[in-house]
């Protein structure tokens, strides 16, 4: 079973915790969004940054099933468990060490999210987290800011950032 994190302070792109494991040990990401889940492989290096590795992705439209009826459809289910082994086989594989998975809006305004949730854990051993907006923001900035934090117009005292995601949508001054 892959050790889930239940919620560390640190971000996919930044400077992993005093806590974290090891330098050159494997860590993971796993994202469900309202339109994809995603995974990102990253390896912490001695700096304790973290060295992106691997990237993998699986449209999954969960959105579709929970903003439109409030409920996740067992076919969109049955098709995330099977996402998510996937995943699951790619972190055992790599021997990630520790896994941060996160679950934003679609799962968060599921009526049936306890089940989903109940579900993948049973199935994977993986512990989605559900995360609000704030903490949604707050990631897709870290990412951000790593991203494109030397660009001169990031680096600026006015710059806007607006993220259009699969349930909602984001603007950060």
């Amino acid at each position: 079973m892959i050790p889930a994190t239940v919620r560390p302070q640190a971000g996919p792109s930044s400077p992993m915790p005093d806590t974290a494991k090891q330098p050159n040990e494997l860590v993971a990401v796993l994202d469900m969004g309202a339109s994809a889940i995603r995974l990102v492989i990253g390896q912490v290096m001695p700096s304790r940054q973290i060295r992106v590795i691997e990237e993998a992705s699986r449209g999954i439209l969960l959105g579709r099933d929970a903003f439109s009826t409030g409920t996740i459809r067992s076919q969109t289910l049955d098709a995330t468990l099977t996402a998510i082994e996937g995943f699951r086989q790619i972190m055992v594989g790599y021997k990630v060490v520790h896994v941060r998975a996160v679950a934003t809006s679609a799962v968060r305004e599921a009526r049936n999210a306890e089940m989903v949730l109940d579900r993948i854990r049973g199935r994977t051993g993986i512990a989605f987290e559900i995360i609000n907006e704030a903490e949604e923001v707050r990631l897709i900035y870290l990412a951000v800011r790593h991203a494109l934090g030397k660009h001169s117009v990031f680096k600026g005292a006015a710059t806007l950032l607006v993220e259009v995601g699969g349930g909602c949508y984001n603007v950060r001054l």
